[in-house]
């Protein structure tokens, strides 16, 4: 039995991918130590691991990052990645201080982190073991600047077009001196910006090989499980009996800061009120229902929806794009409308519109009858279902938390060996 730490970045969205994994972990009796906040606690312990909490410290330095939008200014953007990369960074040699002032136990034999959650590799290289990440979302890689500048440019980092980003030698060479001084601020030998979130032993990817970006790319260090479906307890009342036998619509913007969205809602109200379907809408506890005004006979509106029950009865999906929910509806065939918010989901919304899974629409602006216009023709095109299903089978079918574990335990035996 070894002993296993599991720093977590400590939202939703990159804990839920995580449960099915360390379940596995423990069932196979590695002993987890899983850090986390508080309202975590009772699912990772649900799972067998034993559960740690960051307490407020870490989610209060988090709270300096903000999803940043492009303002059109290569300077400004530059810099807004650098200040990202520099938080992280930050962060993770505070709390590995604070780590290591805390820690009374026997070191583990190996660390699991979140691809965010940096100060797991800082506090392994630390102690000599190895480092394994679990990236809830696509990977990423400096390799990426030889395959496509422009998707690094444009979809990555968002950037508009201006005369200097043309020169693709001068943006490569910008971010090889940005790098290496930041890699001297903080004594990380050949750090690159682009591989900040990747361990050089293993990178646990919740995706699969078909449906991440350039996934040709991305050497034996990357193993692609795919999203198989967890068997999360979803605690929603919800009046199942109301749903008929019409198709469904569903629309939700996840449970966090990027559901502050009652213009949008209420141009969904507009757009769907009197449509011979059903439109199931979430709206998290960000949003009072009452505010939304008049709520159409066809509209059952919740602040928290059981989304997988949901998908499964699904004709469509509106969603902020989240990989997440986006991979859960690919499973159920379900095709989509992605209207991205911030944070990475332009990147997946651009990544379901290429592979032809449905329509990304970066238009804050849309009106109602747009809205209702793009789910009539996303509805009504077959293949945005087709391409759907084939994505969902590739997730369902690219090994799992079984095969997750079993690269975990190859890796550590690999590392045991060289060790030697």
């Amino acid at each position: 039995m070894a002993k296993v730490l599991f720093f977590s970045y400590p939202y939703s969205g990159h804990i839920n991918p995580t449960i099915g994994l360390i379940k596995e972990l423990t069932n196979r009796g590695e002993n987890v130590l899983y850090y986390a906040t508080p309202c975590f606690k009772e699912m990772i312990e649900s799972q067998g691991a034993r559960f740690q909490s960051y307490g407020s410290y870490i989610n209060d330095l988090i709270d300096k990052i903000e999803p940043k939008k492009s303002v059109g200014s290569l300077g400004a953007e530059i810099g807004g990645m650098v200040g990202f990369v520099n938080i992280l960074l930050e962060i993770g040699s505070n709390y590995t201080n604070k780590f290591f002032s805390e820690y009374n136990e026997a070191y583990p034999d190996y660390i699991i982190h979140d691809s965010y959650s940096v100060w797991g590799s800082m506090i392994a290289r630390k102690i000599g073991v190895p480092a394994i990440v679990s990236n809830p979302s696509f990977a990423f890689s400096d390799k990426l600047l030889d395959a496509d500048m422009d998707y690094v440019i444009n979809v990555l980092m968002e950037l508009m077009e201006d005369s200097f980003l043309k020169d693709k030698s001068s943006f490569k060479r910008l971010i090889y001196i940005l790098s290496k001084n930041i890699g001297e601020k903080y004594d990380i030998n050949d750090f690159n910006i682009f591989n900040i979130c990747n361990s050089k032993f293993l990178n646990i990817v919740h995706t699969s090989r078909l449906f991440q970006p350039y996934g040709e790319i991305f050497d034996e260090c990357f193993k692609f499980v795919g999203r198989p479906i967890d068997n999360r307890e979803e605690k929603a009342d919800f009046p199942f009996e109301r749903l008929g036998d019409r198709p469904i619509i569903y629309i939700s913007f996840g449970t966090t800061s990027f559901n502050k969205c009652p213009g949008f809602y209420q141009k969904c109200i507009k757009a769907f009120e009197n449509y011979d379907k059903t439109v199931v809408l979430s709206v998290g506890n960000n949003v009072d229902i009452s505010s939304l005004g008049y709520i159409p006979e066809n509209f059952i509106i919740r602040n928290f929806v059981p989304q997988i029950k949901i998908l499964k009865r699904s004709s469509l999906f509106i969603t902020h794009g989240g990989l997440g929910g986006v991979s859960e509806a690919a499973v159920f065939g379900v095709p989509l409308i992605v209207f991205p918010q911030g944070g990475d989901q332009n990147v997946v919304g651009m990544r379901v519109k290429q592979t032809g899974a449905g329509l990304c629409i970066n238009n804050t602006e849309i009106n109602p009858g747009e809205l209702k216009a793009a789910a009539d023709f996303v509805y009504s095109n077959e293949n945005f279902r087709f391409v759907s299903k084939t994505i969902g089978q590739s997730l369902k079918t690219s090994g799992g938390y079984v095969k997750a574990v079993d690269e975990i335990f190859a890796c550590i035996e690999k590392y045991k060996r060289s060790d030697d």
